[in-house]
């Protein structure tokens, strides 16, 4: 797989993503996730955050015909009903984080895709969604 490696500003300082407010998760931050977050990492940050590998399997089985986007929306809206108040934005940040998908806070933190970021998890596989190990 191609990737390029670039530095990615210091975004994420303290309890907070720069230029964020932290208090809301927001329809628009799960959907930015979902579009770039990728075959391989899906279910990956989707544990990261606490959703169970048997809720995984039936989201998938539900939306697999939707697409992965779809599926790994659904995902996190589990999530969110699962944890409540407790599924914020930095604990999504922070399973971002714990998966190293630094890339996908980037874009949450300037709230559009980074044109200069392509991470091994977003390369030329992405666009066929089949990739090679």
């Amino acid at each position: 797989v191609f990737a390029i490696l670039v530095s990615l500003p210091d975004i994420c300082t303290g309890d907070h993503i720069e230029g964020y407010t932290m208090e809301v998760l927001t329809t628009e931050m799960l959907q930015t996730v979902a579009d770039n977050i990728g075959p391989r990492d899906w279910r990956r940050l989707l544990r990261a955050v606490g959703v169970k590998d048997n809720d995984l399997d039936q989201i998938h089985h539900d939306y697999s015909d939707a697409g992965l986007a779809e599926v790994t929306y659904q995902g996190l809206r589990k999530w969110t009903q699962q944890d409540g108040e407790e599924a914020t934005p930095q604990k999504l940040v922070n399973g971002l984080e714990k998966i190293r998908r630094r890339d996908l806070v980037y874009m949450l933190s300037a709230g559009r895709p980074p044109d200069s970021v392509v991470s091994p998890n977003t390369g030329p596989c992405m666009l066929s969604g089949i990739c090679d190990d």
